[in-house]
């Protein structure tokens, strides 16, 4: 057989499962699926799709599978063709029979090493002219999505820069040396839309820097971490709720019952009639009326605490203790 000139590479626009023609002959696992979509591109696996027939020495289909044809849809699809390089004939008598396997052979080596050059190489999907070589030109894309040699172009500088920090490519050292490098002219001051703070916030040195000109300097324009702070917003407060603090952390402590101080024990803080002593009793009354709480024998007792809960401070009140001809009071 006789293989005619034609380029192992086909296009279309995925739009279902297909089939997709191959209009060229190949040999069995040679054909290369490659999807382009939203500027990403796919080497789809060999479970993407199938091929019919296996092999072919004219033509043949590539069907994608339903899952890879809705996940691309829309997108360009390329069909190749990546033939392994073997030589399988042999020769068994002869010289000239020698001498053939031999230049084959050479042939066959030669096709391999250029197979692996090309698979390290910046490749296409479709096929585009060559470029011209020229001094201080890089690498770029035309409108036409045609590979160039670009030698000036002039976009704006805050679409430099912006592209430039979104691809990550600015290096820690001084960006505007970098652009130079690339034959783009760098001046902050052509930034005619961005401010003066802005500027200087872009030329601060460091993270410091940056927040010491947004008067963001922690320890001094804002609190710096505290594990207490961060206890303190954690807890759930009430109305009365005192906050203390136990061996490890902040905590809440309850408001009491009616008539229990706020004591301790020398470790802790709590509610209750306070150590060493009692709750004698409880009264309620009203505005001009008097109430006795009788019976009472203090010859034990050093001290008499009165709590007074829910009185107006412009109220009028007295506490007397007639054994001993006391009186206490307020508005007296």
């Amino acid at each position: 057989m006789t293989t005619e000139i034609k380029n192992p590479n086909e296009e279309y626009t995925v739009a279902g499962t297909g089939p997709y023609a191959i209009t060229w002959p190949y040999g069995s696992g040679a054909v290369v699926a490659t999807v382009v979509k939203d500027g990403v591109r796919y080497v789809l696996p060999t479970g993407d799709y199938s091929v019919s027939p296996a092999e072919s020495t004219t033509t043949g289909n590539l069907t994608l599978g339903a899952t890879a044809a809705a996940t691309y849809a829309g997108g360009q699809i390329f069909l190749t063709r990546s033939t392994p390089a073997q030589q399988g004939w042999g020769g068994y008598s002869g010289a000239r029979e020698k001498g053939l396997e031999a230049q084959l052979d050479l042939i066959t080596r030669a096709m391999q090493e250029f197979q692996g050059a090309m698979g390290r190489s910046l490749r296409l999907d479709n096929p585009s002219v060559a470029m011209a070589p020229v001094a201080g030109g890089v690498v770029g894309f035309s409108a036409e999505l045609e590979p160039t040699v670009l030698t000036s172009w002039t976009p704006e500088g805050s679409e430099v820069v912006a592209a430039w920090v979104a691809a990550n490519l600015f290096p820690a050292a001084d960006p505007a040396e970098f652009l130079a490098a690339l034959g783009i002219n760098f001046d902050p001051a052509d930034f005619t839309s961005t401010t003066a703070a802005g500027l200087a916030l872009l030329n601060a040195a460091d993270a410091a820097a940056q927040r010491t000109a947004l008067g963001l300097v922690i320890g001094t324009h804002v609190q710096a971490y505290s594990a207490n702070l961060a206890a303190l917003a954690g807890l759930a407060y009430a109305r009365g709720d005192l906050i203390t603090r136990d061996a490890s952390a902040l905590k809440r402590l309850a408001i009491g019952a009616a008539g229990q101080v706020l004591t301790t024990d020398g470790t802790d803080a709590f509610w209750g009639a306070g150590a060493g002593a009692e709750l004698l009793g409880t009264i309620t009354t009203t505005s001009g009326s008097t109430q006795t709480l009788s019976g009472l024998d203090l010859t034990d007792y050093r001290f008499l605490i009165a709590v007074i809960d829910g009185v107006s401070s412009s109220a009028t009140w007295a506490l007397s203790y007639p054994e001993t001809g006391c009186t206490l009071g307020a508005g007296l």
